[in-house]
């Protein structure tokens, strides 16, 4: 950029930050994500980059501005929300599930007999991460 003169962005960047309900450190957890982000800006800063968040507002995974809790949106998807980590929709924010990973297990078992060279072609990756599947993840 200062070779060329040409200006830079860096965009769609942002931490996901952990569920107070789901995750009994998220204070703790989330402060250093805090701190990271602020590191990340003073670079960006320093260099004179600009940049956009991935998410100002949300709710309640990657914004820094979350909608109230207690609004009718909110109320009106609580269950399903509560429902995705446990089906481990999302492919970020996963929390670990001996239940999702009981039935999951049997079907990358028989994916990894039948099609053996499964593990480094797989594309979608399932509850196990791809790092302890020996896999690397890459887009679809």
């Amino acid at each position: 950029m200062y070779k060329f003169k040409t200006p830079i962005w860096n965009g769609e960047f942002g931490p996901v930050y952990a569920n107070p309900v789901l995750e009994p450190k998220a204070n703790e957890i989330n402060a250093a994500r805090y701190d990271v982000l602020g590191a990340q800006l003073d670079i960006y800063d320093r260099y004179k980059s600009h940049w956009n968040i991935w998410l100002y507002k949300d709710i309640g995974v990657q914004g820094m501005v979350h909608t109230n809790p207690e609004s009718k949106y909110m109320k009106t998807i609580t269950g399903r929300l509560k429902r995705v980590p446990d089906l481990q929709l999302d492919a970020w924010g996963r929390y670990p599930s001996a239940e999702v990973e009981e039935v999951i297990s049997p079907l990358c078992e028989y994916i990894d007999r039948v099609y053996s060279t499964s593990r480094t072609s797989i594309r979608l990756i399932g509850p196990r991460s791809a790092r302890s599947r020996g896999l690397s993840i890459r887009p679809i």
